[in-house]
């Protein structure tokens, strides 16, 4: 139903912005403000393209069970596929009651669809308990690829999580053939429930989540310590079911909380890497899968043929393990998957083999990562081209280290640059604040150039539509025993250029070295997430010591306020997380103040329940 039809709007002033505007026109470097958008209610005559119903339940995982956050009834929460240019609306029901949600869409910019983020503290208010959310975005000509949402409160992403596929336009192909497709999410094992573990992280004194338990593919896994009796679906290996002679594109999904994990096929050969984190890259063969929390890649897979199997058969191998393993932790957890053929019947999945089948690579600094092997695909150029030093406007270095006894408590935190940033750090989300008071609440942007980028009144790092940022991420050593940690840092907003890492400080004359050696492979790629390595061997060194960075490079054109936190969930918890606001106030599109005025309180006119059909903006739907 429209309450807020076009006439009525051109005569009314518009006493009120905001960020990342629903009509922003596009001129392929930012997106400028145009016309206000249309509101309307959301009664019984809506319909939206999705429904995700989030509640908490006893559930079976792992040969036990957990009281965990779940969507849709059950772990994994539904897969969802969409088109590039499908404009859709997804129905968030929060029925937990007695805690807040959000559900954010992992890798995809949503660069006009401000309140849709999902970020509780930085672009909207939490959905409240017994409340729903309509989430609202278009999907862009070049935004196929693989993603996945999940929750962005507490600790409900170990749980609450699902595929988001998106695929290319019907009149399109993708750039590589295939017959077939699976969806493989990996996901991290905690016993402890939710509520317990951030008791723990939060708390004064101090108590770690521990290890994962078991790496879990598609909420499948078997527990270790599990009996022959427990014959269930909650105690089983997940199952990956192919044919012979078949082409498949695997879709892995880093839905872990805490664990880097690397993988490969029993009996299988190589791979071929096609797609990383929603961009489509140059085709690479690899062994293995190198894969951190929040990262997702797309690879080529050729099951073998009848006669292989015949063989495989005659010598006693019929069935193939997916082998698991964590790494850049201290403990290394291995798990286990299987890949079965239709043709066959399915192996007994209480069979674990005596010894791994499989002999990974360690962690090794030296020896490159795959991440340092990715290279554009040339037929399919990027929206925008990779900023040359002479086009850097500034560069932020932001260092990350564990402090422990923090103020005279026993708590421990995760600092940037010796701040730590929590959803309690600020009374209401930014975005809401620029909406309420637009000249107060945005950062001074001076302020921030006199310290290193950071806004120290807002506790933010702000930049000029048009800028060219380059970004130091520098691993530190705690205050205790110097020890350091692998960080997957993830991106909210546009996607950025991966321009590379190191061992030591970073270094100008080193980096642009090795961006020009990239230079002639075709340069870097675009990424949402990337891992700040620790240096192994030496997982530790002396307290404040340097020993790692990444580099990343940044067009500043899409207005909004955007989360950028390392995606170990256990670790953005303890502090370590920032916020960039891209834009200043010329920058805002246009909002009347009834429009505004939807989104600025907890519970508002936004967000609807049994009893309330929400008020809502249509920013692509006009």
């Amino acid at each position: 139903m429209l309450i807020f039809g076009r006439q009525f709007l051109i005569g009314i002033s518009f006493g009120i912005c905001y960020l990342l505007g629903c009509s922003l026109a596009y001129d392929g470097n930012s997106y400028q403000p145009s016309s206000p958008p249309t509101v309307y209610i959301h009664d019984s005559s809506f319909h939206p393209d999705r429904i995700l119903r989030v509640t908490t339940q006893v559930y079976p995982l792992d040969c036990t069970t957990r009281y965990s956050v779940v969507i849709n009834g059950s772990i994994p929460g539904p897969e969802l596929r969409f088109r590039e240019g499908d404009k859709i609306w997804i129905r968030v029901y929060n029925d937990i009651k007695d805690e807040n949600l959000t559900i954010h869409w992992h890798g995809l910019t949503m660069r006009m669809s401000p309140f849709s983020d999902g970020t509780p503290a930085a672009s909207q208010w939490p959905i409240p308990p017994m409340h729903f959310f309509d989430y609202e975005f278009e999907l862009q000509s070049g935004d196929a690829g693989t993603y996945f949402y999940h929750s962005h409160v507490g600790f409900g992403a170990v749980t609450a999580y699902g595929a988001l596929i998106i695929e290319e336009r019907v009149k399109d192909s993708p750039p590589f053939v295939y017959d077939d497709e699976r969806t493989l999410v990996l996901t991290d094992i905690f016993y402890r429930n939710d509520s317990d573990i951030v008791g723990g992280l939060m708390g004064d004194p101090f108590l770690w989540s521990g290890e994962t338990f078991n790496v879990a593919l598609n909420g499948h896994s078997r527990s270790p310590n599990a009996t022959a009796d427990k014959e269930s679906t909650s105690c089983s290996y997940g199952v990956v079911t192919v044919k012979p002679s078949t082409t498949y594109r695997f879709r892995f999904i880093g839905g872990t909380v805490l664990s880097h994990v690397f993988l490969a096929f029993e009996g299988h050969g190589s791979m071929t890497v096609i797609e990383v984190d929603g961009h489509y890259v140059s085709p690479v063969e690899v062994d293995h899968i190198e894969i951190g929390s929040g990262q997702r890649f797309s690879v080529l897979f050729k099951s073998k043929s009848i006669e292989e199997l015949s063989v495989d058969r005659i010598n006693g191998k019929d069935q193939y393990w997916l082998q698991m393993e964590t790494r850049t932790r201290a403990l290394i957890t291995v798990s286990f998957a299987v890949l079965a053929y239709s043709d066959a019947d399915i192996p007994d999945r209480f069979t674990k083999p005596t010894t791994p089948p499989l002999l990974l690579p360690t962690e090794s600094f030296t020896s490159g990562w795959l991440e340092d092997e990715l290279w554009p695909l040339p037929s399919r150029p990027y929206d925008d081209s990779f900023p040359q030093a002479s086009e850097v406007t500034r560069r932020i270095f932001i260092n990350v280290q564990q402090n422990f006894n923090v103020n005279g408590t026993k708590k421990v935190m995760w600092h940037q640059n010796g701040a730590p940033w929590f959803e309690n750090s600020v009374p209401e989300p930014y975005l809401v604040s620029l909406y309420k008071n637009s000249k107060s609440a945005f950062p001074d942007y001076e302020n921030a150039l006199k310290h290193g980028g950071y806004d120290t009144k807002t506790k933010t790092y702000p930049a000029k539509l048009g800028e060219v940022l380059e970004i130091i991420w520098q691993n530190v050593g705690n205050t205790q025993s110097g020890t350091v940690e692998t960080h997957p840092f993830h991106a909210h907003g546009d996607h950025y250029w991966d321009a590379g890492c190191g061992t030591g400080s970073y270094s100008e004359t080193v980096a642009e070295a090795m961006l020009q050696d990239r230079m002639r492979y075709g340069g870097p790629i675009k990424r949402d997430t990337t891992n700040l390595y620790r240096t192994p061997p030496a997982t530790t060194t002396t307290p404040g010591a340097i020993v790692s960075w990444r580099a990343w490079r940044l067009r500043v054109r899409n207005p909004g306020v955007w989360m950028v936190h390392c995606h170990i969930v256990q670790h953005m918890m303890m502090g370590m997380q920032a916020v960039f606001v891209f834009g200043g106030k010329n920058d805002l599109k246009p909002l009347t103040k009834e429009q505004a005025a939807l989104y600025l309180e907890f519970g508002g006119q936004a967000y609807g329940n049994a009893t309330y059909s929400p008020r809502v903006v249509h920013f692509w739907h006009d």
